[in-house]
């Protein structure tokens, strides 16, 4: 008999490990793709529009810094015994009030929980993950040290948001309730990853098109004798992006 319960306590041990895991590298890996742009949440167009729209419209004036401090717990607020406005209480009910005339907004938790978290994420790196803008250069790299404190800040941050906006049951509902700061945080690594190495390809890109058309409009003005033949001087070459991530 107890050999028996034994048995069926490690069962339940290696099954309850096993789920807990899967749940762990699939929700983590899809939010990964979600915020890369290489998977979008399994929604019709149009909820998807909906979603994508009333969760950006809800996190960037706190993203952008126009909710002062003292007016973010007003703009979480509402009616809802809850506490506060939890975004799929916001979801239904911006949904009924657009669209009063279709049935009631019925999608799946975890692709409002992730497109969320994935929209926090991006829309946090492009705000956040460069240094200071500079003329005619672009966004320039941040160092090290401060991209290393700025996702660890993010990755709080992004946990601490989904802590506030979502009830643990929708969390756990959604597949997000294992996923923890460090874990957003390398999401974030990733995406901002790709978004150094697409301003570093868009820079190049600019700078061979500005030196291209340097000589096009020189070899223009050569050919109507505005400028002598032999007065074109090569401009130096633009410095390639540096970056950590490059």
């Amino acid at each position: 008999m107890h050999m028996y319960m034994y048995m069926c306590t490690c069962i339940h041990v290696h099954v309850y490990v096993y789920v807990y895991v899967y749940v762990y590298v699939y929700v983590y890996r899809y939010l990964l793709d979600l915020a890369l742009g290489a998977a979008h949440p399994r929604l019709l167009p149009t909820e998807l529009d909906f979603v994508s729209t009333t969760v950006a419209d809800y996190l960037d004036p706190f993203i952008d810094g126009d909710v002062a401090i003292n007016e973010r717990p007003l703009r979480r607020s509402s009616p809802a015994d809850r506490g506060g406005y939890f975004i799929l209480t916001r979801l239904r009910s911006a949904w009924l009030t657009k669209h009063p005339s279709l049935d009631e907004l019925c999608i799946p938790t975890d692709a409002v929980v992730t497109q969320y978290a994935a929209h926090a994420i991006r829309k946090m790196n492009a705000n956040f993950g460069f240094g200071r803008l500079r003329v005619g250069e672009g966004r320039s790299p941040a160092p090290q040290d401060d991209i290393e404190q700025y996702l660890a800040s993010l990755g709080r941050a992004v946990t601490q948001a989904l802590q506030r906006d979502f009830t643990t049951a929708e969390l756990n509902l959604g597949g997000m309730g294992s996923i923890k700061a460090d874990d957003i945080a390398h999401v974030a690594r990733e995406h901002l990853r790709g978004l150094v190495r697409y301003h570093a390809t868009v820079h190049d890109a600019l700078a061979l098109a500005t030196l291209q058309g340097s000589r096009s409009r020189w070899e223009h003005c050569a050919h109507h004798g505005l400028v002598q033949r032999d007065s074109w001087c090569e401009p130096p070459t633009p410095p390639k992006v540096t970056h950590p991530f490059l």
